[in-house]
Protein backbone atom coordinates (compact mmCIF):
# COMPACT_ATOMS: atom_id res chain seq x y z
CA UNK A 1 0.00 0.00 0.00
CA UNK A 2 1.41 3.31 -0.84
CA UNK A 3 2.95 4.71 2.25
CA UNK A 4 2.74 2.17 4.21
CA UNK A 5 5.21 1.16 6.77
CA UNK A 6 5.47 -2.53 7.73
CA UNK A 7 7.13 -5.94 9.11
CA UNK A 8 7.62 -9.29 9.04
CA UNK A 9 9.12 -11.89 11.33
CA UNK A 10 9.11 -16.12 10.43
CA UNK A 11 10.66 -18.56 12.32
CA UNK A 12 10.85 -22.23 11.41
CA UNK A 13 11.83 -25.41 13.06
CA UNK A 14 11.90 -28.87 12.83
CA UNK A 15 10.07 -30.81 15.45
CA UNK A 16 11.01 -34.26 14.04
CA UNK A 17 12.62 -35.02 17.37
CA UNK A 18 8.95 -34.98 19.03
CA UNK A 19 7.41 -36.21 15.52
CA UNK A 20 8.84 -37.93 12.62
CA UNK A 21 8.35 -35.66 9.84
CA UNK A 22 6.75 -32.47 12.07
CA UNK A 23 7.81 -28.64 11.23
CA UNK A 24 6.89 -25.12 12.48
CA UNK A 25 6.87 -22.26 10.90
CA UNK A 26 5.19 -18.78 13.12
CA UNK A 27 5.22 -15.71 11.91
CA UNK A 28 3.93 -12.09 12.83
CA UNK A 29 3.58 -9.05 10.80
CA UNK A 30 2.06 -6.01 10.86
CA UNK A 31 1.47 -2.71 9.02
CA UNK A 32 0.45 1.02 9.37
CA UNK A 33 -0.60 3.75 6.74
CA UNK A 34 -2.57 6.58 7.50
CA UNK A 35 -4.06 7.53 4.10
CA UNK A 36 -7.61 7.26 4.01
CA UNK A 37 -10.54 4.56 4.82
CA UNK A 38 -8.95 1.69 3.30
CA UNK A 39 -5.38 2.62 4.81
CA UNK A 40 -5.55 1.24 8.14
CA UNK A 41 -3.32 -0.45 10.52
CA UNK A 42 -2.96 -4.10 10.74
CA UNK A 43 -1.39 -7.31 12.61
CA UNK A 44 -1.39 -10.65 11.55
CA UNK A 45 -0.11 -13.83 13.50
CA UNK A 46 0.07 -17.09 11.26
CA UNK A 47 1.20 -20.54 12.45
CA UNK A 48 1.26 -23.51 10.15
CA UNK A 49 2.03 -27.27 10.88
CA UNK A 50 3.82 -29.71 8.38
CA UNK A 51 3.24 -33.37 8.87
CA UNK A 52 5.19 -35.26 6.25
CA UNK A 53 3.87 -39.05 7.02
CA UNK A 54 7.67 -41.58 6.77
CA UNK A 55 5.59 -44.12 5.68
CA UNK A 56 3.79 -42.54 2.63
CA UNK A 57 6.40 -41.01 0.39
CA UNK A 58 5.75 -37.58 -1.11
CA UNK A 59 2.21 -37.26 1.13
CA UNK A 60 1.82 -34.55 3.32
CA UNK A 61 -1.02 -32.52 5.82
CA UNK A 62 -0.33 -29.17 6.73
CA UNK A 63 -2.70 -27.05 9.29
CA UNK A 64 -3.00 -23.15 8.77
CA UNK A 65 -4.68 -20.60 11.23
CA UNK A 66 -4.24 -17.25 10.76
CA UNK A 67 -5.28 -14.45 13.12
CA UNK A 68 -5.22 -10.38 11.31
CA UNK A 69 -6.41 -7.81 13.67
CA UNK A 70 -7.34 -4.57 11.33
CA UNK A 71 -8.57 -1.38 13.46
CA UNK A 72 -9.60 -3.53 16.12
CA UNK A 73 -11.58 -5.89 13.98
CA UNK A 74 -10.49 -9.86 14.09
CA UNK A 75 -10.55 -12.52 11.73
CA UNK A 76 -9.53 -15.74 12.10
CA UNK A 77 -8.74 -18.00 9.43
CA UNK A 78 -8.15 -22.10 9.38
CA UNK A 79 -7.32 -24.74 7.36
CA UNK A 80 -6.36 -28.02 6.63
CA UNK A 81 -4.79 -29.02 3.42
CA UNK A 82 -3.59 -33.15 2.35
CA UNK A 83 -0.79 -33.05 -0.16
CA UNK A 84 0.74 -35.99 -2.55
CA UNK A 85 3.53 -35.11 -4.38
CA UNK A 86 4.43 -36.81 -7.51
CA UNK A 87 7.08 -36.82 -9.68
CA UNK A 88 6.26 -37.48 -13.42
Amino acid sequence: RPGELAGRLSVQTDLSSLVGGLSAVASVGAGAADHGPDQRDQEEFDLTLDYKTPCLDGLWLRVRGAWRDRDGARTEDYRAILNYERTF
